[in-house]
């Protein structure tokens, strides 16, 4: 806490209050909030003017307050371990609205005595407006705009509930009710009648708070982690569900019941993971979230790409969705469902002319022997489309025969139907059996694969190893990147990822239908494009693959190979 040490001995005195502090000649009250409380409560301090210049005054409000932030404590803290306070009377409700109405007189009485005749300056226009809408509101029992400040006012009396709780719409409809006392209260003073505050005390049940049984979020994280990691692996959940896994902790807290989590609890998370710096692993080991993001905004550290937050929502709905579809009865509906919103993007990628498909090969070709991924991973993507790491993953075995027709196997399952752990595909239309393009062939690819056959090496491209993300494109992306530079092709508008934008729209110009393009480049399943992975496929795939053609370009072959 912070004191300001004065000569005068009352203000010595003054300086030894707890929380009171003094800026220029008026005390403020300043209390730090408990750094497991700063993501629920929102703030790290509370610093309120307490408006006065009286040390003794200011000592006073200094206690009042003091003893406000400590219920406030009580129920962030409540909210945080998910135990609700019991269910509120109607006379407590009463007794809260009725010490809220004796504060909003209160505050009227002192406006009127430090403000004089301007307090009256269209004073009665407003106090009819607000009647008008208050009587309605109480006569129709509209108390979902008093929500927010019910949940306040039982906050400050040490009380949480969950979202809806009938507590909530209890506490509400009192204050609809002393808000409309309040408004005959005004008019009563604007005729110059004595209106007297009367703040009963409120008793509120000491009795132990009751918690609502259920399974807790604890208990859903250790859950889903175990499911996930049985379906995937370790590293795969750990890298796509520990940010979400510490959010959801942090802000919500394991013990809280899964049932009684609300859309504004995850937007509370969706705020933490907004606020987290970017590599926070590495530049802040061994903190944690919070402790981490109040570090990064010292450092004015860079916080998540915005596209990464969005995939992480994703992912936090993903969970609750889990939950909502087990037969366990975790929750009713998924309280993260829709709060990923994602953002336009910056740049609109497009696939390379010939120009430039020209320039991007031509050095390539000196790389085929030492590096030939660097050849064979571009070459292949630009004529079928592929993404990047599903060529990077490619082991020898997908490259097949079938009817006299090389093609690749795009498929996580091995020749024995066995799933492959360290291969994926992003969708299930991703799987897929495409014939290669005659450019490929006639480039030398299957000379290739011979040749990765005799050695009896298992993966095609085995200098590629596997990335930070589990897939194996990390290597090329960051080379890719490199020689795009190097061969002065800068416009952000090309990446890898234009490959397979221009071979979307070399289909489109050799007048190819949706359906097979879609086939051959694994876009979404539609109609009768979904039959095109059956081998019986192939003849009429390469009859319409052979089209795809990018102007003047060719495909460069190695030296002394003839072109």
């Amino acid at each position: 806490m912070t004191h300001t040490t004065v000569s005068h001995g009352v203000d010595k005195q003054v300086a030894k209050q707890s929380y009171l502090t003094r800026r220029g000649a008026v005390y403020w009250f300043r209390r730090r909030v408990p750094g497991d409380l700063v993501p629920v409560l929102k703030k790290s301090f509370w610093f309120d003017s307490l408006g006065t210049k009286d040390p003794r005054e200011a000592a006073k409000l200094a206690r009042a307050r003091a003893a406000q932030t400590d219920h406030e404590i009580e129920a962030a803290s409540k909210r945080l371990r998910g135990i609700v306070a019991p269910a509120l009377k109607h006379a407590e409700a009463q007794a809260l609205a009725k010490q809220e109405l004796a504060r909003w007189l209160t505050e009227d009485a002192e406006a009127r005595l430090s403000w004089g005749r301007k307090a009256n300056e269209n004073a009665e226009v407003v106090i009819e407006a607000f009647e008008s809408e208050a009587r309605e509101a109480l006569a129709n029992g509209d108390w979902r705009p008093k929500a927010q400040q019910a949940h306040d006012v039982l906050c400050r009396a040490g009380r949480w509930y969950p979202e809806d709780d009938p507590s909530i719409r209890m506490m509400a409809g009192a204050l609809l009710a002393a808000e409309v006392e309040w408004i005959e209260a005004l008019k009563q003073r604007q005729a110059g009648k004595v209106v007297e505050v009367v703040a009963p005390p409120v008793h509120l049940r000491a009795a132990a708070p009751s918690v609502v049984h259920g399974r807790t979020l604890g208990d859903l994280i250790d859950a889903y982690r175990k499911n996930r990691i049985a379906r995937r692996d370790e590293e795969s959940t750990s890298r796509k569900y520990d940010h979400i896994f510490k959010a959801l902790e942090a802000a919500i807290g394991r013990d809280r019941v899964v049932a009684t989590i609300t859309k504004q609890d995850c937007r509370d998370v969706k705020d933490l993971l907004q606020r987290i710096p970017a590599h926070m692993g590495k530049k802040y080991p061994g903190l944690g979230i919070t402790e981490a993001i109040a570090a990064g905004e010292r450092d004015g550290a860079a916080k998540l790409a915005p596209n990464t937050v969005v995939t992480y929502l994703h992912n936090l709905s993903a969970v609750f969705q889990w939950a909502l579809d087990e037969d366990d009865g975790w929750l009713v509906k998924n309280p993260a469902k829709g709060l990923a919103e994602k953002g336009r993007p910056s740049v609109q990628r497009r696939g390379f002319t010939p120009e430039e498909l020209l320039k991007l090969f031509t050095p390539l070709v000196a790389e085929r022997v030492k590096k030939p991924w660097r050849f064979w991973v571009p070459a292949l993507a630009a004529y079928s489309g592929a993404r990047a790491n599903e060529l990077c993953q490619l082991r020898v075995a997908d490259i097949v025969d079938v009817d006299g027709r090389v093609c690749i196997d795009l498929s996580v399952f091995d020749e024995d139907g066995v799933r492959v752990t360290d291969k994926r595909l992003k969708t299930a239309a991703s799987a897929r059996l495409i014939p290669l393009h005659p450019e490929i062939i006639a480039a030398g690819f299957a000379d290739f694969v011979a040749a990765a056959r005799r050695t009896g090496r298992d993966r095609l491209f085995p200098d590629l190893k596997e990335g930070p993300d589990g897939g194996y494109s990390h290597d090329l992306s960051k080379w890719f990147a490199r020689h795009l530079d190097n061969v002065g092709l800068t416009a952000p508008s090309l990446v890898f990822h234009s490959f397979r934008h221009g071979f979307k729209d070399a289909c489109r110009l050799a007048g190819i239908d949706s359906e097979t393009s879609d086939a051959l480049g694994g876009w979404a399943a539609r109609g009768q494009s979904a039959k095109y992975g059956k081998r019986g496929m192939v003849p009429v795939l390469y009859r319409e693959l052979v089209k795809v053609k990018f102007g003047a370009f060719r495909l460069p072959h190695a030296a002394g190979s003839g072109r």
